[in-house]
């Protein structure tokens, strides 16, 4: 079941990017994919936090 949350309309009123520090088994990524973003980075994915920590200049391009 998913429930509306409050937080939906301040999330996809933001026009750049937000980062999103809540607990684990919270729903984070259920809210991610209901909010239907342009681009999403997951770094709690090791390949993908290791592949920008040795070059976070792949950040300004995005």
């Amino acid at each position: 079941m998913m429930y509306k949350r409050m937080i939906s309309q301040v999330i996809s009123s933001h026009r750049y990017s937000i980062l999103l520090l809540v607990p684990r088994q919270t729903g984070k990524s259920t809210l991610l994919s209901s909010l239907q973003p342009d681009l999403e980075i997951n770094f709690a994915d090791e390949k993908t936090f290791l592949d920008f920590s040795s070059d976070p200049g792949r950040l300004r391009g995005l």
